[in-house]
């Protein structure tokens, strides 16, 4: 991490400067924690061990300025414990899991607000969203009552 990766920018505006002329040009560009390899349209994005793209793995040359690679994390949601021969506990609770330190991000989630299993999910816009499931009597949620 010791190199200097600043000028990232300005080498994206001389490639694109460069297409814009019909120059044929293939570089690396350095950014944090990783790098983008272009060509004359698209650059391919390439992160170091351990980071993940914020976005596509492949973009466009004019979109690569907001390029970043990022720590990965994993959100666990809801669920059930079940002591041995006793009941199920349905859980509300939110977790972070990531390979980086927990003093370098903030894991702070709030809880769910009615205990669920069997939840599925994903990332939408930047934003971690979980559906359906079924709470401790059976019920499978198919979404919000009355909207």
């Amino acid at each position: 991490m010791g190199t200097d990766r600043g000028g990232w920018r300005m080498k994206v505006f001389i490639m694109l400067a460069c297409v814009a002329l019909g120059l044929a040009i293939a570089e690396n560009i350095e950014i944090d924690n990783g790098s983008l390899a272009c060509d004359d349209s698209i650059c391919r994005v390439v992160c170091d061990y351990g980071f993940i793209p914020s976005g596509p793995y492949a973009v466009p040359l004019a979109e690569s300025g907001g390029v970043v690679c990022e720590w990965p994390v994993g959100v666990v949601t809801g669920g059930y414990n079940r002591a041995y021969g006793g009941e199920d506990t349905f859980l509300a609770s939110t977790e972070v899991y990531s390979i980086v330190r927990s003093e370098e991000r903030n894991s702070q989630l709030p809880e769910l607000p009615v205990e669920r299993k069997g939840m599925f999910g994903g990332w939408v816009g930047g934003l971690a969203v979980v559906c359906g499931g079924e709470d401790a009597q059976g019920a499978v949620s198919r979404g919000r009552q009355g909207t």
